[in-house]
């Protein structure tokens, strides 16, 4: 075995309802037990510090992340900005510990305990998977430039509002993204976007626009289904539907990942897409809320790497 000889986990004490403390105490006697090495515990101060303490600790041989999708997001745009916004090569660790864990469900892992044997599992077989990132520019009613990654959804329109909602209601668990969505069936207004979609145009005024890589969001709504987190391409989703009738009759399929057929659902697969109009947008980026101009998300293939067992995805 090759184990890390320096460790350290980055872990949220707020998330998951406030078990994250017990559950890194948790994983750091199991990492004990089972490789005979220390595991450095590095509990997060605010949500501005989670950046903070991934930079700190990049000359680590191991990082591990423990919360939720916002907790995962902030902890790699430390490392990726660190590094130039070039591909990071040493692999991380993940453990869920908040209350969507969107991204890891693409793992097939929904819980604390089968994230903790997943993980273990793959570093003391150095298990290791590359995954892609998608970089994300815009730029800010101050006219600078913002760079950020973006490894699950890049969404506006319906995407952002609920998520915006979502966040207000965190206290009511996977359940606050289904409020969130019928609550933005009814306010969210047309998008009236001009598209660049690999070099290609597009106008679209439906309420709704998503740019997924990798399966689920908000949870275990399974938005994306036909994309695996490792396969170069994002999933570019356009519903056409306007009315509040047909979004909320649309979103129950949505749920299950049983959307993709539906007439007027225009899906593809995509390297490269921009968002051109004079409004700025909310836009959701895994799960955070940002604002600003004239978006642009391309795939990066293999950016990053990630202790997995093999078959996990």
């Amino acid at each position: 075995m090759n184990i890390p000889e320096k460790a350290v986990l980055i872990y949220n004490p707020g998330s998951g309802k406030g078990k994250s403390a017990h559950r890194a105490k948790d994983f750091a006697e199991h990492w004990k037990k089972r490789f005979s090495k220390d595991l450095i515990l590095r509990p997060t101060a605010s949500f501005h510090d989670i950046r903070i303490a991934a930079q700190e600790n990049s000359n680590a041989d191991l990082l591990i992340f423990m919360g939720g999708d916002g907790t995962l997001s902030e902890s790699l745009q430390g490392l990726v900005s660190k590094n130039d916004f070039k591909p990071l090569s040493k692999p991380v660790g993940l453990l869920p510990g908040g209350t969507g864990n969107s991204f890891i469900r693409d793992f097939g892992i929904t819980n604390y305990e089968d994230g903790r044997d997943a993980l273990l599992e793959a570093v003391e077989k150095n298990s290791i998977v590359d995954i892609d990132m998608a970089i994300v520019t815009y730029i800010t009613n101050k006219n600078e430039k913002v760079t950020r990654i973006c490894f699950n959804i890049f969404g506006v329109g319906v995407v952002a509002d609920a998520a915006e909602t979502a966040i207000k209601m965190r206290f009511l668990g996977d359940l606050n993204y289904v409020v969130g969505t019928i609550k933005s069936a009814f306010t969210t207004k047309s998008l009236n976007v001009n598209l660049h979609i690999d070099g290609r145009k597009h106008f679209f005024d439906g309420k709704m626009l998503s740019i997924n890589n990798s399966r689920f969001t908000g949870g275990a709504i399974e938005i994306a289904p036909a994309v695996r987190v490792n396969d170069g391409r994002l999933f570019l989703m356009l519903p056409e539907e306007t009315t509040v009738k047909a979004i909320l009759a649309l979103f129950p399929t949505v749920m299950k990942g049983k959307h993709l057929d539906h007439p007027k659902i225009k899906h593809e697969f995509v390297k490269e897409v921009k968002l051109v109009r004079d409004r700025a947008f909310l836009m959701n980026i895994d799960g955070e809320l940002e604002k600003g101009f004239n978006p642009e998300i391309k795939i990066f293939p293999d950016f990053w790497k990630v202790y997995m067992p093999a078959g996990r995805i």
